[in-house]
């Protein structure tokens, strides 16, 4: 073998003194000391991710921000790694990933576990370049050799999930940490409604063995083979979860069942399939920093599954919540429907999020969406507390979900609407993830397809179904020909009023409107009583009349909700044949009303008197108008009615604004004149003082219409004496609004 020339050598030398000195920190003008605890922004993972023994696996190391570069990677003498990175102190707000990425061939290795020590070494730019700290971290990357046996599949099931769920697309899974509950999330679609889903529960493994293990994540289903009635043939998708007791670092293998059990008796076990699921509990996990937690509003759902109704004409809207201890300035995430024949139609920020830039695109399955800010961190946090609970902050609306049905779609009867990849950023940039804490569910709303309470068969819920559900539920009537589970709207297995009012309030809430003109119905109408001021803010009587001809009504109602809110709304003398109920969306007051037949007979009251009691804001002063937006109406037999009511409103007066004219003439001997215009109505003290304030006479007191009125002064005080020659004030009082002017009294000789 040919000897290897010195220069060769050399320059090998000159190579490897130049990489090691790729990890000395370079030096930079004198700057303030970083904080040794700032998080510096990384990830790694394997390449392949499972690697088998034999193969070549290379390390990268990967970041997101904007603000970060990641300049090499290498080996220390000790046989460990140093990542070098670059990074400004303060980075701008932007919730969109800029991947940056160093990696290092590690070879072949031999299959177990390895450990390696990483060193990452970080200089912090402050202000302008010249001044830069360095930060330096100590970490360990554990991980395995040697090819996991392979997920086996169950039926059914689409997805098992251990651990906490991937906060963006292009990151690596988050570690199950140790001494923590592991979350385990399994999701999948049964062909049709004779498979349901029931619980997924957590046996103990019946091994015995003196090291620490996983129990059984058992999932149960139940068949329809004792019910008699016909499957559907459609995908019906279901999810749960469970949480595991925590575990020390290490791999195992989580043992899954799914066992399907008798419909009719929970102990006649059908069938049970096993597999078995590879995870690792990392050696550590870094401290809890900020994080959130997003959910869905089901506030909507009066005791049934559904959070909104979809139906070809009309889409459904779904409200995401999030709880997070820390502000943040921008949120990013994907958002996916669990069934065939939906499609995301709008999204919309809301709530605190409601001034953001939003950008977002359709996806075969939902959409992706990216929301920020331009200035600040609208999206207020709580500090944590309870051991960082974020939990204990209260939830906050802040995106709006449209939800409609593909042209020529047929979706399923229930669809779930859920996110996945979620990612935020608080006003400095930094990635703020979810939190990484055990979900028994996964967080989702349920989209239904149609007006569940459709029983005249329109395609439309609304007055008219009320009705005859009413005359049905009460027997007064027939009642519609379907099932009594189409008519049990809150699913309790029970038909009754309570059903009647799970229908009122999914159409109060705009369940649908037929387009099919009415039977005309000149003699109902609505009109507004004078409004009462009352300690709280202001109570307005709105008057139906002509509801002896009704069976059914739905009020809208615009009120002024930038100035009150709406503390309650009574029916005046509770009327025994009459129920209502109410909901307030946005700046509409939404009123049902609901005629209950008596012995067989419709509802006889003519005349139903709304009482609107509206609370004023706390800082708010008076004013605004209640005015009808739109009603809809049916008869005692449910036929549509057509009502043209106008636009009937009630102004709500604030403080009169008040006009006092100069006084003609002025200087005056005998008498002089002045006006006071108002403009409108109000309870008015018109009086003379003098010049150290006292009251010298008083001109009039006592209510004014809208306009103005003259008044007259001839000098003399209170008790018809005449007052000296001096200066004086004219001065009105009216609603809390005043004002005055000067005059001259001489009167002679």
């Amino acid at each position: 073998m040919r000897p290897i020339p010195r220069i060769v050598l050399l320059a090998l030398a000159l190579t490897l003194l130049g990489l090691v000195a790729l990890f000395i920190p370079a030096p930079g003008a004198l700057a303030a000391p970083c904080p040794q605890d700032r998080p510096i922004p990384y990830w790694w993972h394997l390449r392949p991710a499972r690697p088998c023994a034999g193969d070549s696996v290379t390390i990268v190391f990967g970041s997101c921000k904007p603000c970060v570069d990641l300049i090499g990677v290498g080996p220390l003498p000790d046989g460990g790694l140093a990542l070098r990175v670059r990074m400004d102190e303060v980075c701008p707000a932007i919730a969109v990933c800029f991947p940056d990425s160093v990696e290092l061939p590690l070879g072949a290795l031999a299959a177990g576990h390895h450990l390696l020590a990483l060193e990452v070494v970080a200089d912090v730019v402050q202000g302008d370049s010249s001044a830069i700290c360095t930060i330096v971290h100590h970490d360990s990357l554990a991980f395995e050799i040697g090819c996991p046996p392979p997920q086996g599949l169950l039926p059914y099931v689409d997805m098992i999930r251990i651990g906490p769920p991937t906060p963006c697309l292009e990151c690596p899974p988050p570690p199950i940490c140790p001494g923590q509950p592991i979350p385990v999330f399994i999701a999948g679609t049964f062909p049709s409604n004779c498979l349901q889903f029931r619980r997924i529960e957590l046996v103990p493994s019946p091994e015995a063995n003196p090291l620490p293990g996983p129990p059984i994540v058992r999932i149960v289903a139940a068949v329809n083979d004792c019910m008699g009635w016909p499957c559907d043939n459609l995908p019906h998708p279901w999810a749960g979860g469970v949480a595991l007791p925590p575990l020390p670092p290490g791999a195992y293998q989580l043992p899954v069942q799914l066992m399907i059990v008798s419909m009719c008796d929970s102990t006649q076990v059908d069938t049970t399939y096993a597999t078995l699921v590879p995870f690792r509990v990392a050696e550590f996990c870094p401290p809890p920093v900020g994080c959130f937690l997003v959910d869905w509003d089901h506030t909507g759902r009066t005791g049934g599954p559904c959070d909104a109704l979809v139906s070809p004409d009309r889409p459904a809207q779904a409200l995401m919540t999030i709880q997070t201890n820390v502000p943040l300035a921008g949120l990013q995430g994907a958002l996916h429907l669990g069934g065939p024949g939906l499609r995301i139609a709008q999204l919309e920020p809301v709530g605190p999020a409601a001034g953001m830039r939003l950008t977002w695109q359709q996806t075969p399955d939902g959409a992706r969406f990216v929301m920020f800010a331009d200035h600040g961190a609208p999206i207020p946090g709580c500090p944590p507390g309870g051991g960082n609970n974020v939990g204990l902050c209260p939830p906050l609306f802040f995106l709006r979900v449209t939800v409609a049905i593909v042209p020529g779609g047929t979706p399923q009867p229930q669809t779930l609407l859920y996110a996945t990849e979620l990612l935020g950023a608080d006003s400095t940039g930094t990635g703020v993830p979810e939190c990484p804490i055990a979900t028994l569910v996964m967080p989702a709303a349920t989209i239904c397809l149609g007006a569940l309470c459709d029983f005249n068969g329109d395609g439309h819920a609304d007055v008219r179904d009320l009705v005859i559900m009413v005359h049905c539920v009460l027997g007064s009537g027939p009642c519609p020909d379907t099932s009594s589970a189409h008519l049990d709207c809150n699913r309790d297995g029970r038909v009754n009023i309570e059903d009647v009012l799970c229908c009122a309030r999914s159409i109060l809430r705009g369940g649908g409107r037929d387009t099919i003109p009415g039977r005309p119905e000149p003699g109902v109408q609505v009109s507004f009583g004078p409004p009462v001021v009352t300690p709280s803010g202001v109570d307005v009587t709105a008057r139906l009349s002509g509801a002896d001809r009704l069976g059914a009504a739905r009020l809208a109602l615009d009120f002024p909700a930038d100035r009150y809110d709406v503390s309650a709304v009574d029916l005046s003398g509770a009327p025994a044949d009459w129920m209502h109920l109410y909901e307030v969306d946005g700046s509409q007051l939404i009123v049902g009303l609901i005629g209950l037949p008596q012995g067989g007979t419709q509802a006889a009251t003519g005349e139903l008197a709304l009482v609107l009691r509206l609370a004023l804001k706390p800082g708010q002063s008076p004013g605004g108008e209640v005015r009808v937006a739109e009603g809809e109406f049916s008869g005692p037999d449910g036929a549509a009615l057509e009502v043209k009511l106008g636009q009937p409103g009630l102004r709500l007066f604030g403080p009169p604004r008040l006009k006092l004219a100069p006084s003609q003439p002025n200087p005056f001997t005998r008498e002089t004149r002045f006006g006071v215009t108002l403009d409108h109505a109000a309870d008015v003290d018109v009086a003379i003082h003098d010049l150290s304030g006292r009251l010298v006479t008083t001109l009039f007191h006592g209510a004014l219409p809208a306009g103005t009125r003259t008044f007259t002064w001839n000098g003399r005080r209170a008790d018809g004496t005449a007052a000296p020659n001096g200066l004086y004030f004219t001065q009105v009082r009216a609603g809390g609004e005043q004002a005055a002017r000067k005059i001259v009294y001489l009167r002679g000789n």
